[in-house]
């Protein structure tokens, strides 16, 4: 049999419930006791995690695991972004990969009588060294499939309900960015922000990559999609090492009070897992500005996605405060605004939300008279191309046109 070996995302994994026709789902089991001790000896021993790694099989564009849904598990909760995997051949029959399954038996666990004693009966699995079976098979007292059903049937649904933790989901951490998209952000860098050739172009957010032992030599920019669980993590780490960032953030959570320009896009990003995140920007690379509206930038990504944006409200806000999600409804009609830091102060809530028991999600902006008059003016232009957007326009006929061109 044909395998390869490699490592692969966690969101491109799936533990086997029963997708594959012919396949039941794993009837393996585990407790949290057992899973912390596995979590424990894959911290303590990573080597063995590389040399026996995950039995995969191809399925739906993923792969099913069909050995080590406890050890993904356990990689999930410790963070891990990919874990090692061997890879078994596309179109193998049903009936291997349960022999697979049942010969693949770890350390940990213990086996899902349920399911043992309903769905894998057809199989030696005391031959295989399944202890579990060979006692019910040769127990003195007889026992019985629908005892063994009876018994273990609680165990089983919180098993199920434990398992579907695990299930691989979209998180903003397993967003890996659209070449065209990056293309884009790295096009608007370059002519709004700073020069930077190919080769000075840090990317050091990739699976497995360790951005605090990066290289990051004279004259080198970071234009990447960090992790948003550690972003702010991140940019501290780039403040305090005088490292240029021009960074991806999750745009409604954008706001905070680091020394950091806070770039809004009113971008909808769609990343290659499938996950679209209200996206904006964070870069220490333009001096004292403290927010920027920038449609330019937003249009670049719609037009690399060939989609459109729709912009987010929720509250009216006074001109005073602003958040990103308000503000972004003037990059949505193409309005270009620069605050600086001595007009604005970040906030996390304010008193009005608090005294009704609400927050302002992702914080906000107060700011001076001045930004606040010049928001107004913002506010005025967009309402009035708004209004202008919903008047019909009248278009002219190719005759008209032709009249049009013959005139001096």
């Amino acid at each position: 049999m044909d395998v390869e070996y490699r490592s692969i995302g966690i969101s491109q994994l799936e533990m086997n419930t029963g997708q594959v026709e012919g396949l039941p789902s794993n009837p393996r089991q585990w407790t949290r006791e057992e899973l912390d001790s596995l979590k424990k000896s894959l911290r303590e021993t990573p080597e063995l995690f590389q040399a026996r790694g995950c039995i995969v099989a191809p399925h739906g564009g993923k792969f099913i695991v069909l050995g080590g849904n406890m050890r993904l598990a356990a990689a999930t909760e410790l963070g891990d972004s990919e874990v090692p995997c061997m890879v078994l051949p596309e179109g193998l029959p049903a009936a291997k990969m349960k022999e697979i399954v049942l010969k693949d038996n770890g350390a940990f666990g213990s086996w899902d009588m349920d399911a043992l004693a309903n769905e894998w009966d057809d199989l030696p699995l005391g031959d295989w060294g399944v202890k579990a079976a060979a006692q019910w098979s040769g127990h003195a007292g007889g026992w019985t499939k629908e005892g063994l059903s009876s018994k273990n049937k609680d165990v089983s649904e919180e098993y199920g309900a434990f398992v579907d933790k695990f299930k691989p989901r979209l998180t903003t951490d397993d967003c890996y960015t659209p070449p065209e998209v990056f293309d884009a952000v790295l096009a608007f860098v370059r002519e709004h922000v700073r020069p930077v050739n190919d080769k000075d172009v840090i990317r050091p957010f990739y699976p497995g990559g360790d951005y605090e032992n990066e290289t990051y030599p004279p004259g080198g920019v970071v234009v990447d999609n960090p992790p948003f669980s550690i972003l702010s993590k991140i940019v501290k780490f780039y403040i305090s090492r005088g490292v240029p960032f021009f960074l991806f953030a999750p745009s409604l959570t954008l706001f905070s009070s680091q020394p950091v320009t806070f770039v809004i896009a009113d971008a909808n990003i769609t990343y290659e897992n499938g996950a679209v995140v209200r996206t904006g920007f964070i870069t220490n690379m333009c001096d004292d500005l403290r927010v920027w509206l920038a449609p330019a930038l937003g249009r670049a990504i719609a037009k690399a996605q060939k989609t459109e944006n729709e912009s987010l409200a929720k509250y009216n806000y006074p001109p005073e405060l602003i958040t990103s999600a308000t503000i972004s409804k003037l990059v949505a009609r193409g309005l270009e605004w620069k605050i600086k830091g001595d007009e604005c102060r970040f906030v996390k809530n304010v008193d009005w939300l608090k005294d009704r028991g609400k927050s302002l999600y992702g914080g906000g902006f107060l700011l001076g008279a001045g930004a606040a008059q010049a928001r107004r003016r913002l506010e005025e232009a967009r309402r009035r191309l708004e209004e202008e957007a919903r008047r019909p326009s009248i278009e002219l006929s190719e005759n008209e046109k032709k009249i049009i061109s013959e005139l001096q």
